[in-house]
């Protein structure tokens, strides 16, 4: 099976491994629970893209959740670039972030119906959109 992915690549100054960890953490929250309602394609998520998943880079971090699905036109990239910037924003302010159980359990659940339902509940809750 092969898929294509959209990383995205976030650099800052001074890139430390303890922020971008925390970093992945918002990304999760603001990037991957809102990508859950628009990209079902579960079959992809078996082997490749969960909560989490990202790579240390010597600028940065590079976040790897996301599908192809969000090349598709220049709506979808505007709309994942809003959300990486409200991610990067909700660190460095150091926002709460929701239970990172309930985070990871809504990306990689391969039941979309309740993926969806538990990303509609976190997206309300803590206004990610």
């Amino acid at each position: 099976t092969r898929t294509t992915g959209l990383h995205i690549h976030i650099g800052y100054e001074k890139p430390s491994i303890d922020f971008s960890l925390q970093l992945v953490k918002y990304m999760d929250m603001y990037v991957g629970v809102p990508s859950v309602i628009h990209d079902t394609d579960t079959k992809r998520r078996k082997y490749y893209g969960n909560a989490g998943s990202f790579r240390l880079c010597e600028y940065g971090v590079e976040y790897r959740c996301l599908s192809g699905l969000w090349l598709k036109d220049e709506e979808s990239l505007r709309f994942i670039h809003q959300q990486t910037v409200k991610a990067v924003n909700a660190c460095l302010e150091g926002k709460g972030l929701a239970d990172p159980d309930l985070i990871i359990s809504t990306i990689n659940n391969l039941d979309s119906k309740k993926a969806i339902a538990q990303a509609e509940s976190l997206i309300k809750n803590y206004n990610l959109l």
